[in-house]
């Protein structure tokens, strides 16, 4: 009965320790998956993070970029607005000059060459646009300097197209000159203010130089009368005409006709009296004038 009882006393101890130990295994597996489960649940998490820091990066590297696209777009846009303007402004220098545009051509790329390029180094984003501040710089100076050489040029052209030159008809001979004279109305001593042109009535007048028309009408002596300014001190006179084709301030270009040749006036016959007065002040046309032809 005893050893019965000793029997199952030790059967109940090996079943208890037994399920003591089947249950510490147990809890010690559950606790080795709990540490890898926590490890792959970290894991994912800093790449997750990682991955956000790396698109924030990605965004600003894009933003950034557009940026700089975006300025270098606008000087860009600047640059060639200048470069238009500087090339308007050779071709006016060119035409002011006389060149040809098939002698230098604005718009053909210049002929250049070189070496076979070493050691080049790329350009990166700040470089660039300061290249770009560089050379806007550089436009910017040159299109002042053509500016200004532009004005003188047209001043000095506008200055040349003033001065008078030329005949104020096509076909004709000088009748009476300048200077000291008989009347031929009084037979006494005169002064003539101009150059006398004879020629057939209806006989078209020209201007001897661009200008603005300040007299288109009757005066005593001169008959139908055209006064001309040119600026620069110097005002032209075409007088006794049979008819005046121009209006007061109108403006006028050099060799356009003003008037057709009559005998209006103090005249004796058909005729042009042509005055060059410089400064308030009559002055001989004679050095003015040009051979007929």
């Amino acid at each position: 009965m005893v050893t019965l009882t000793v029997l199952a006393i030790l059967c109940l101890m090996g079943s208890a320790g037994y399920a003591g130990y089947y249950l510490g295994a147990d809890q010690t597996q559950q606790v080795e998956l709990n540490t890898e489960t926590q490890n792959q649940l970290y894991i994912s998490q800093s790449l997750s993070e990682e991955m956000d820091v790396q698109k924030l990066q990605i965004n600003s590297a894009v933003v950034e970029a557009q940026e700089n696209l975006n300025t270098l777009a606008m000087r860009l846009g600047v640059i060639q607005a200048k470069v238009t303007r500087l090339e308007a402004a050779s071709l006016r220098l060119s035409s002011l000059a006389g060149i040809a545009s098939e002698e230098f051509d604005f718009e053909q790329t210049p002929a250049i060459g070189g070496m076979e390029p070493t050691n080049q180094q790329e350009f990166n984003v700040p470089d660039f646009i300061q290249s770009l501040e560089a050379l806007s710089e550089k436009i910017d100076e040159h299109q002042h300097k053509l500016s200004m050489l532009d004005s003188m040029m047209l001043d000095k052209k506008l200055e040349t197209a003033a001065v008078p030159a030329g005949n104020p008809v096509a076909n004709g001979w000088i009748s009476s000159g300048f200077g000291e004279r008989t009347d031929p109305f009084t037979g006494k001593h005169d002064i003539h203010k101009g150059i006398d042109f004879a020629g057939k009535k209806g006989t078209e007048i020209h201007a001897v130089a661009g200008g603005v028309v300040t007299w288109s009408g009757k005066q005593k002596g001169y008959g139908n009368l055209v006064e001309i300014d040119h600026g620069h001190g110097y005002v032209t006179r075409y007088a006794h005409n049979e008819k005046n084709v121009v209006k007061v301030g109108e403006k006028v270009e050099k060799g356009q006709t003003i008037a057709l040749m009559g005998s209006t006036g103090h005249s004796t016959g058909p005729h042009v009296h042509f005055e060059v007065v410089q400064e308030g002040k009559p002055v001989n046309p004679k050095p003015y004038l040009r051979p007929l032809g």
